[in-house]
């Protein structure tokens, strides 16, 4: 089956919050893969143990698709990240394409507190 690249982002995404993130990810990425996470080194193989450590942390976690915007080889990914009733954040992921393989990835989160004072919510 042939996907297009918003499918390949949220595949990604929903596949690396299961336990089943590792064979996901390297579906996915390239083998130059590489990321924009401030917390971890920028290269495939730490960001993929830290998403591993992150399940086994939260393994109820979970991931909602609000929104998802491509253009060109670059896709934007809007998503809900609960981490099991005890963190939520508002999380924005950007993927730019090598083909139909993940080449690099930035990621940006806000957390969500309980009280919201915008009246439009956080999405």
């Amino acid at each position: 089956m042939i996907y297009n690249r918003k499918q390949i982002a949220v595949m990604l995404l929903e596949g690396i919050v299961t336990n089943h993130a590792e064979e996901v990810y390297l579906k996915h990425t390239t083998s130059t893969f590489i990321h924009h996470n401030i917390f971890f080194k920028g290269d495939r193989d730490l960001l993929l143990k830290a998403l591993i450590e992150n399940n086994i942390e939260y393994p109820s976690k979970k991931l909602t698709i609000k929104y998802v915007i491509a253009e060109e080889n670059y896709v934007t990914v809007f998503s809900h990240v609960d981490l099991d009733g005890h963190l939520s954040y508002a999380t924005v992921h950007l993927f730019r394409f090598n083909e139909d393989k993940i080449e690099e990835m930035w990621d940006f989160s806000q957390e969500i507190p309980q009280t919201i004072i915008n009246e439009h919510g956080a999405f």
